[in-house]
């Protein structure tokens, strides 16, 4: 129910989408809250898989946006 969303709360939605927001996502940012969408959820998931993977974490994108900046860009 969105009319239970606060400026205070954070509204972690799991979906995640290239473009575009969820009704959650949407009720969220409309009530003020603090939000992290899906897609961020899976960016970081990548993250920790490469540090896994090749033992360090992936300094060719950081933490600067440029993977979820290309991301949010696909079809």
């Amino acid at each position: 129910d969105p009319s239970l969303l606060r400026d205070s709360h954070l509204v972690f939605d799991m979906v995640y989408r290239s473009r575009g927001e969820t009704p959650l996502v949407v009720a969220a940012r409309a009530a003020g809250a603090k939000v992290c969408d899906g897609l961020t959820l899976l960016l970081h998931q990548r993250n920790l898989r490469w540090a896994y993977i090749y033992g360090e974490l992936d300094r060719r994108h950081g933490t600067s946006g440029v993977v979820e900046k290309a991301a949010r860009g696909m079809e």
